[in-house]
C-alpha cells in the first residue's frame, strides 16, 4: 500500500509541474519545469510497477536539479530551498527501507535495489544545501571612513540635546550630535519608560491608518501626534503626559491614509516669554485643517487664522471630502508657515490642486502661494479665484536652508498616476521632481525632474536632506541628498540644482496605451541603488509549484525594465511604487559626509482598467492597493504587489537592507540584509531574509545608527561604520516610524514610536518607547507617574471625536469616553493588539522592577503556580522513569534480537513466571498509586476555592469572557478594565468568572490553574504573585477565529503602585454602563487596553444571570435573533467622573 501511495503522490505532482511547466514553455519560459513533470511521472510508472529503476530514475532528476538550481542562482540557501527542497524530500523518502522492501532489482526478486544511484545525488544536494547556508551572494562588506570636517553645518541653532523640527534641524538630517550612547555601550540599551498614546485603530478607519510620527524636543518637553490627530506634550523624563488636544478630525472612508508624521514648534520672536501663545506647536490634520496650539499648556490660539485653525481647503475649486488633507507637518522660517498636502491618488481627476501655501505664523494670513499648475503666479488668491485644479502635490516633509532663503520641495505626480494624456506644460515640467522655492516670494528658483513623463507613481517621497559638502581641496559645496522612489540618490548643489554626482539620461522603454506616450529616455544618477531588471529565475517561492506559478505570471504581465509603461495586459513596476525610498528619506552625518539607508526592494503590478469595463463602485475604504477608479479618466487602474499564490512576493528575497554610503567619493560601502520573518509567517521564525520596511534611520555621533521601520516588529541599533548589527529590543508593535534622539538630565535617551502600519500589516498599537543605557526611570513625584504606562487609561479618556459635519457618510464611532454619553450611533471598540506574551516581557513598564519576565508553568511566581510545577515535575519524574528504561529496553531488545546475533535466544514457549507476573504489575501498580497521589494532594491542597493564606486582605477582580476580550472588574474599586489586569504584588486575590459568551479558559501560567468561565455560571479561582513582574493572559479555551488573540497583560506592582493606578483610574471618567457594555460584548479582535472610571454595581451578578443583553456567542435565539432579556436598573457606585472636554492640561 505505501508504494502505491507514494507512486499516486508523485504522479499527481508530475502531472501539476507538467501542466504548469507546458504553459511556462507555451509563454517562452524556462523547459525545466516541464522536465521535471516528465521525471516524476516516469518514477510513478517505475515504482507502481515495483521495478528499482525507480530509484535510478529520480536521481538523474535529483542531479538534474542541482545542476540547474546552482545554474541559475548559484549558491543562494533562499532560492535553492524552493528549487530542490521538495525534490530531495521525495528522494529520500524513496531511500526509506519501507519503499525499497517493495522494489524488485533486475531477475533476482529477493535482492534489494542499489540505493546509490539516489543516494549519491541526494547527498551532493544535501552538500550543495550546507554550503550556501554559510554563504550570502547578497552581501556586500565595507567600511565608511572614520574622517571628520572641522567644524560640520548643522542647519539652525538646535541645542545637541534636542530636537526641534521633523528631521531635528531644518537640514532634514536626522542626525544628532549626542555621543553618550555609542557603539560600544550600545548593547546595554534598556527600556527607561513606556507611554500609550490610547488612540488606536478603530473598525472604521481606512486600512492604511499607521502611526508615522517623530516627536519633537524641546526644553524638558516632547510633542508628537497621533494618526487621529491627537497633539501630545510629554515630559521627556519620565513620560508623562503634560496636556493632550484632540483636534475632533473624524473619520472619512475616501481618505486614503490615516496618519499624522509629526507637529511643529515656533517661537514667536515678539511674543514675551510666558505669555499664552509664545511658543506654538501646529497640528495639520486629515480633515485639511492646521490648528496652532499654545506649546506651554495645549490651549487653541484664537489669534490664529479662524479662531486657531486655517482651513487648507480653500480656493480648490473642487472638494470632495476626505480626498486633500495634510499628513506631514509643516516647516517655518522667518515667520512663514509654509504647507503643502496630500491628494489622493488614483481617485478622480477633479481632485484639489497641490498649492503650496506661506502664512504668517502669528496670524494666519497667506503671504504667497506657488502652484505646480500655474507656477509664475504667486501673489496671494484673489477672493472668488481658485488654484489649478489637480495639480502635483507635496506630501511630504520640506527642508529648508535659511542662509540660501529657499525651500526644498519633494514634488509628487498628477491624477492619475497612470496616465499622461492631457498633462499641461507646467504639469509636465514639475511632476517627480525636486523644487527649489523663495522663502519670501514663492518664485521657483530652481527645479530638478526625477521622472520625465511619470506613469508608475514616482513621486518624490522623501525629505531632501542637506548638508555641506568638503572636498579633499577644502572647498565647500552646500549640497542636497534626494533619495527616490525608483532607488537614485540626487547629489545636487542646493543653490542651482545642478548635480554633484553625475546624472545621466539612458534610453526607456516604450509602448503605452494609443492615448498616451512614454518619455524617451529617463535621468539615472551614478549615485543609485536601483536594483537590476528581474528575470524569470528571480522568481521564488516556498515550493516548485508556487514559484513555477510566480514564473507563469512574470511572462504573462508585460516587463521589459525599469519605466516599462502600464499596460491594459497588466505591467510589472520594480522597483514598485512602495519605492526603494520612501517618506523616511534617508540620515546623513554632515562631520563624516556618510549617509545611512535602508533600501527596500518590491515589485508591482499596475494594470489599466478601461473605464467602461470598471465594476460598480462598492463600499471598500480608501487605499492606493487594489482598484483606483480614476473618476473622470478612460482608464482606472488596479495596482497591488506582486505576490505568489501564497501571498507572499514573487520575486526572490532579499526584500530590505540596510546600506552605508561615502558622500564624497559617491560609493556604496556596505550593503547587508535587514530583518528577519518572525512577523510575516504562522510560526515566529527568525530567518534573516532581508525583509520590507517603511520608515526612517537616525544617525549619532556615537556611531550608531538606530531604525525600527522592518515588518519583523524590532528596533535596531547598527554599527554605521560597517552596518553590524549591534543591537536589538523586541516592539509590542511595529514601528513604522522614524527614531529620535535627545538628552536629558544628563541621560540620552532613544526614542520610537511604535503604532504599527495598516499597509503592510504590521501590529496596531499605540506606544512611545523611550530607551537609556540604565534603563527603567525613577518615578515621579505624582502618584500616576510611578506607572508611566499607565498613562494610557488617562490618555484615552478624550475619545477619538465623531465625524465632522462637514464628512460625508456614516457617523465614525468611538469607545464608551468621558467626554459624553456616547454617541447615537452606538459606541463600538477600537481595534488594536494587547501585547502578548513575548510583547509585554520585552517592554515592561517603567516604575516596575521587572524581576521575572520569563513566563510558563515552570517560571511560577506565586503559591499556586508553584504547587502547579511541584505536580508537573513530579509527574514528569515518575513518566521518565517509566519511559526511558523502556526506550532503552526497546532498543536494546532489537538489537539484541536482530536476525544476524546468533548468540541471542527467543524462546516464547516459556512456562508460567510469578516473578515476572510481579514485576509486570506491581511497576503500573506503584505508578499509579504514586500519581494518585499527587492529583489527590494537588485537587484538595490546590483547589481553586481555596483562599490562601495570607495576612492581607484579598482583593477581589471580577473576571467576564467576551468576544474576544477580557474584562477585568474591581468592585472593591469600582473600576474596570479590558485586557489589562493590574494586581498589587504579595497580595491574595480572589478571582470571580464568568463568560457572557461561549466557554472559556482563563489562565496566567505564572501564577498557575487554569480555570473555565462558562455562561451563566460563576467560578472561583484565588491567585497570588509573589513579588512585582510583567506576565501575561492567555484564553486557554480556543472555539475558533478570535480566541486564540484572548491574550491580556498581568502587572503585578507593588501595593502602593496598585492604589495610585486605582485612583488614577477613577479619575479617568469612562462610566461602565448598560450602554457601555452593550457596545463592550459586540465582536471585537485584539481590543488595546482601556479602562473604566465607575462602574455600577451588581454589573458582574447581572451579567452571570443572564439579565444583561448576552454577546453574540450562546446567547444567539431561534432564527439567529438575539435572545435579549430586559436590564435591570443598576446602582451605581460613588465613584465620580469628570466631564472632560478635548483638550486637557496637566500641571507638573
Amino acid at each position: 500500500m505505501i508504494i502505491v501511495l507514494t507512486s499516486a503522490a508523485l504522479a499527481l505532482f508530475g502531472l501539476a509541474i507538467l501542466a504548469g511547466g507546458a504553459w511556462l514553455i507555451a509563454l517562452g519560459g524556462s523547459w525545466f519545469y516541464g522536465f521535471i513533470g516528465v521525471m516524476f511521472l516516469i518514477t510513478a510508472v517505475l515504482l507502481w510497477r515495483r521495478k528499482g529503476a525507480a530509484l535510478a530514475a529520480y536521481g538523474i532528476l535529483v542531479l538534474a536539479a542541482i545542476v540547474w538550481a546552482v545554474w541559475e542562482v548559484g549558491f543562494d540557501w533562499w532560492q535553492l530551498a524552493p528549487r530542490g527542497g521538495v525534490i530531495v524530500v521525495f528522494g529520500l523518502w524513496l531511500l526509506t527501507p519501507w519503499i525499497r522492501r517493495g522494489l524488485v532489482s533486475g531477475s533476482a526478486a529477493e535482492r534489494l535495489p542499489n540505493r546509490w544511484p539516489l543516494a549519491v545525488p541526494v547527498l551532493v544536494s544535501i552538500a550543495v544545501a550546507a554550503y550556501a547556508m554559510t554563504t550570502d551572494p547578497h552581501d556586500m562588506a565595507g567600511t565608511l571612513p572614520q574622517r571628520a570636517v572641522a567644524s560640520a553645518n548643522f542647519g539652525g541653532n538646535v541645542p545637541a540635546g534636542d530636537w526641534h523640527q521633523y528631521g531635528r534641524t531644518p537640514y532634514g538630517q536626522r542626525y544628532s550630535p549626542l555621543d553618550q550612547i555609542n557603539a560600544e555601550n550600545v548593547s546595554q540599551l534598556k527600556l527607561a519608560w513606556q507611554y500609550q498614546t490610547g488612540d488606536v485603530k478603530l473598525p472604521d478607519d481606512v486600512s492604511e491608518t499607521t502611526y508615522q510620527v517623530t516627536p519633537l524636543k524641546v526644553g524638558d518637553t516632547l510633542y508628537l501626534c497621533t494618526p487621529h490627530n491627537w497633539a501630545i506634550a510629554l515630559d521627556a523624563r519620565t513620560g508623562r503626559e503634560k496636556w493632550k488636544y484632540v483636534a475632533e478630525s473624524g473619520l472619512n472612508p475616501d481618505r486614503q491614509h490615516q496618519t499624522c508624521r509629526g507637529v511643529t514648534y515656533w517661537v514667536d520672536p515678539e511674543a514675551a516669554a510666558g505669555t499664552p501663545c509664545a511658543t506654538r506647536v501646529f497640528l495639520p490634520t486629515s480633515d485639511a485643517r492646521l490648528i496652532a496650539l499654545d506649546a506651554a499648556t495645549g490651549a487653541v490660539c484664537t489669534g490664529f487664522a479662524d479662531q486657531g485653525a486655517l482651513h487648507l481647503e480653500a480656493g480648490m475649486k473642487y472638494n470632495p471630502a476626505g480626498y486633500y488633507y495634510s499628513t506631514s507637518p509643516p516647516v517655518v522660517v522667518d515667520g512663514r508657515l509654509i504647507i503643502g498636502g496630500a491628494v489622493n491618488d488614483n481617485y478622480s481627476v477633479h481632485s484639489q490642486s497641490g498649492v503650496i501655501r506661506a502664512f504668517d505664523a502669528r496670524n494666519g494670513t497667506l503671504l504667497w502661494n506657488w502652484d505646480s499648475g500655474n507656477p509664475d503666479e504667486t501673489a496671494p488668491l484673489a477672493p472668488g479665484e481658485t488654484y489649478t485644479t489637480n495639480s502635483p502635490n507635496s506630501w511630504s516633509v520640506f527642508s529648508v536652508d535659511e542662509g540660501l532663503g529657499l525651500v526644498y520641495i519633494p514634488l509628487g505626480n498628477q491624477v492619475p498616476d497612470q496616465l499622461g494624456m492631457g498633462r499641461s506644460e507646467a504639469v509636465e515640467r514639475f511632476s517627480s521632481s525636486i523644487v527649489a522655492l523663495d522663502v519670501a516670494t514663492g518664485q521657483v528658483r530652481w527645479v530638478r525632474q526625477t521622472v520625465h513623463h511619470d506613469l508608475w507613481d514616482m513621486d518624490v517621497p522623501a525629505q531632501p536632506v542637506l548638508f555641506d559638502l568638503t572636498r579633499p581641496d577644502g572647498t565647500v559645496v552646500p549640497a542636497l541628498v534626494g533619495p527616490t522612489k525608483q532607488g537614485d540618490i540626487y547629489v545636487l548643489d542646493r543653490r542651482n540644482g545642478e548635480p554633484i554626482i553625475p546624472v545621466r539620461e539612458v534610453p526607456a522603454p516604450g509602448g503605452t496605451i494609443p492615448e498616451d506616450f512614454s518619455a524617451p529616455t529617463q535621468p539615472l544618477s551614478d549615485l543609485t541603488f536601483s536594483p537590476p531588471p528581474l528575470r524569470e529565475r528571480d522568481m521564488w517561492g516556498i515550493t516548485l509549484l508556487d514559484q513555477l506559478a510566480c514564473r507563469i505570471e512574470f511572462h504573462r504581465y508585460r516587463y521589459e525594465g525599469r519605466y516599462t509603461p502600464p499596460s491594459v495586459k497588466g505591467t510589472i513596476v520594480y522597483p514598485g511604487n512602495f519605492g526603494v525610498f520612501n517618506w523616511g528619506s534617508v540620515a546623513v552625518d554632515p562631520e563624516r559626509q556618510v549617509m545611512f539607508a535602508m533600501p527596500t526592494y518590491l515589485a508591482f503590478i499596475s494594470r489599466l482598467v478601461p473605464a467602461a469595463e470598471m465594476p460598480p463602485k462598492g463600499a471598500e475604504k480608501g487605499s492606493e492597493q487594489g482598484l483606483n477608479r480614476n473618476e473622470g479618466a478612460p482608464y482606472g487602474v488596479y495596482m497591488g504587489p506582486f505576490l505568489g499564490p501564497l501571498d507572499i512576493p514573487c520575486q526572490a528575497p532579499p526584500w530590505g537592507y540596510v546600506a552605508g554610503v561615502d558622500l564624497l567619493t559617491g560609493k556604496i560601502a556596505y550593503k547587508h540584509k535587514n530583518g528577519t520573518v518572525y512577523d510575516m509567517t504562522p510560526l515566529p521564525l527568525p530567518f534573516k531574509l532581508g525583509v520590507p520596511g517603511i520608515g526612517g534611520p537616525l544617525l549619532t555621533r556615537g556611531g550608531v545608527a538606530f531604525l525600527a521601520a522592518a515588518v519583523d516588529d524590532y528596533f535596531r541599533a547598527y554599527d554605521v561604520t560597517d552596518g553590524r548589527q549591534l543591537w536589538e529590543a523586541r516592539l509590542p508593535a511595529g514601528g513604522q516610524s522614524t527614531p529620535m534622539t535627545y538628552m536629558q538630565d544628563g541621560r540620552q535617551y532613544v526614542l520610537i514610536v511604535a503604532g504599527g502600519h495598516g499597509s503592510i500589516g504590521t501590529k496596531p498599537g499605540d506606544y512611545v518607547l523611550a530607551y537609556t543605557l540604565d534603563g527603567t526611570e525613577a518615578p515621579a513625584t505624582t502618584p500616576s507617574a510611578s506607572i508611566p504606562w499607565l498613562v494610557t487609561p488617562a490618555a484615552a479618556q478624550t475619545a477619538p471625536p465623531p465625524a465632522s459635519p462637514s464628512t460625508p457618510g456614516p457617523p465614525s464611532q468611538a469607545p464608551p469616553s468621558a467626554s459624553g454619553p456616547p454617541s447615537q450611533a452606538g459606541p463600538s471598540l477600537p481595534e488594536a493588539t494587547p501585547q502578548r506574551a513575548a510583547d509585554s516581557c520585552a517592554s515592561g513598564p517603567a516604575g516596575v522592577a521587572v524581576t521575572d519576565c520569563t513566563g510558563g508553568v515552570l517560571d511560577p511566581l506565586g503559591p499556586v503556580g508553584q504547587g502547579n510545577r511541584t505536580i508537573l515535575l513530579n509527574a514528569l519524574a515518575v513518566m521518565l522513569a517509566i519511559v526511558v528504561p523502556t526506550m532503552i529496553a526497546t532498543v536494546w531488545f532489537a538489537w539484541w534480537f536482530r536476525a544476524s546475533n546468533r548468540k541471542s535466544r527467543y524462546d516464547p514457549d516459556f512456562t508460567y513466571s510469578g516473578r515476572i507476573e510481579m514485576i509486570v504489575w506491581s511497576i503500573p501498580t506503584l505508578t499509579i498509586l504514586f500519581i494518585g497521589g499527587l492529583i489527590y494532594y494537588g485537587s484538595h491542597d490546590l483547589d481553586p476555592r481555596r483562599p490562601l493564606a495570607s495576612d492581607r486582605p484579598p482583593l477581589e477582580v471580577q473576571v467576564v469572557a467576551l468576544d474576544w476580550k477580557w474584562l477585568f472588574i474591581y468592585p472593591q474599586q469600582g473600576i474596570a478594565a479590558v485586557n489589562e489586569l493590574v494586581i498589587p504584588a504579595g497580595t491574595p486575590v480572589r478571582f470571580r468568572l464568568t463568560s457572557a459568551s461561549v466557554m472559556n479558559v482563563f489562565f496566567v501560567p505564572q501564577l498557575g490553574t487554569m480555570i473555565y468561565a462558562m455562561n451563566g455560571m460563576e467560578s472561583e479561582l484565588n491567585l497570588q504573585a509573589d513579588k512585582e513582574a510583567v506576565l501575561y493572559g492567555q484564553s486557554a479555551h480556543y472555539s475558533g477565529a478570535g480566541f486564540p488573540d484572548m491574550n491580556f497583560a498581568v502587572r503585578a506592582v507593588a501595593p502602593p503602585a496598585f492604589e495610585a493606578w486605582a485612583d488614577g483610574v477613577k479619575t479617568g471618567g469612562r462610566v461602565l454602563d448598560a450602554q457601555a457594555y452593550t457596545a463592550l460584548s459586540r465582536q471585537s479582535q485584539n481590543v488595546a487596553p482601556f479602562t473604566f472610571g465607575s462602574v455600577p454595581t451588581g454589573l458582574f451578578d447581572a451579567i452571570v444571570r443572564q439579565a444583561l443583553p448576552p454577546a453574540p456567542g450562546p446567547g444567539t435565539g431561534r432564527g439567529g435573533e438575539p435572545d435579549v432579556h430586559p436590564v435591570p436598573p443598576i446602582e451605581t457606585s460613588g465613584t465620580g467622573t469628570s466631564a472632560a472636554g478635548h483638550h486637557r492640561h496637566e500641571d507638573g
